[in-house]
């Protein structure tokens, strides 16, 4: 049976695949490193890693593959990312893509994530042809 991941908007519980991702990514993304007590030091979420390892692409590609690998396989049944990173000014521009299958639905996702000094600066939602789907230039985790 697949699990469900709960919201805490109108939609509830999310059980197809693509609204899973989305709000598996978008808790990944917003999280923060002491809300819970309970996995304290078990999770590290996106701002924390961004926080420890600033420009440090490598150290922060290891950390994120590992940490959303992690994160990813226990809501789905198989989850592979493969992350890559540039240098750019004093920040680094992180390109996630995520391919994660659940019972028989896979699904792919791509998102751009720019960082400058050691904050996030953009994420953005990249589709199968490299266009941009969303831009959320709001968030702005310091």
């Amino acid at each position: 049976m697949p699990k469900l991941i709960p919201t805490l908007t109108p939609k509830g519980f999310v059980s197809s695949i693509a609204d899973k991702a989305d709000t598996a990514m978008l808790n990944f993304y917003l999280s923060q490193y002491s809300q819970t007590n309970i996995h304290r030091g078990v999770r590290r979420p996106l701002a924390y890693l961004v926080q420890q390892f600033g420009s440090d692409g490598k150290a922060i590609t290891d950390a994120l593959d590992l940490e959303l690998t992690s994160y990813l396989n226990n809501l789905f049944d198989y989850a592979e990312v493969d992350v890559d990173w540039t240098e750019e000014g004093k920040g680094i521009k992180l390109q996630l893509n995520v391919m994660i299958r659940d019972g028989d639905n896979e699904h792919s996702l791509g998102h751009v994530i720019s960082t400058d000094n050691s904050k996030i600066i953009d994420i953005i939602d990249v589709n199968n042809t490299g266009s941009v789907l969303r831009r959320n230039p709001a968030i702005n985790i310091s």
